[in-house]
């Protein structure tokens, strides 16, 4: 049977670098990941190698640009993670983006439950399953590529941030 799922993990970063290159390295054991970086100073020459790409001015959109750039032909969806979330199993959370869409692939966006949000909607239930929100709070989230077909490139002259 064809495998129809796989993920490309992109790291966005602005000014935590050590957190990136440590989310880099931990999503990178179980699928394809590239580390994207706007405006941060580097400590070091090797430090900045540590990124695959490093944007000038390109905040949020910017940097979802760049990862849809990277999405090879095998790719069928993007989770895109940045620096700043903290994720304590990864391995559980790239199982379960393929469990969800492997399962319910009708599902267009999807994003882990929040145990710090100020939504309600975003709050860990407990439950394990899936449910429809109004949006997805913080950026954190995994989207199947042909949508992304359809947003991307985001034109920045209109919406740069």
């Amino acid at each position: 049977m064809e495998k129809n799922y796989s993920l490309l993990v992109a790291v966005t970063n602005h000014k935590l670098n050590k957190e990136a290159i440590a989310l880099k390295k931990e999503f990178k054991k179980y699928t394809d990941t590239i580390l994207i970086d706007n405006d941060s100073p580097f400590e070091s020459e090797e430090e900045k190698a540590e990124f695959d790409y490093t944007l000038t001015d390109a905040y949020y959109n910017g940097q979802l640009n760049k990862a849809y750039e990277q999405l090879k032909d095998h790719h069928t969806h993007l989770l895109i993670i940045n620096s700043d979330i903290t994720v304590p199993d990864i391995k559980k959370l790239v199982d379960r983006a393929e469990e969800v869409y492997t399962k319910h692939p009708e599902v267009k966006v999807y994003a882990p439950s929040a145990h710090y949000s100020p939504h309600n909607h975003m709050a860990n239930r407990g439950t394990n399953d899936i449910r429809k929100v109004t949006f997805t709070d913080g950026f954190c989230f995994i989207i199947p590529r042909d949508h992304l077909d359809i947003m991307c490139p985001i034109d920045l002259s209109v919406n740069k941030i």
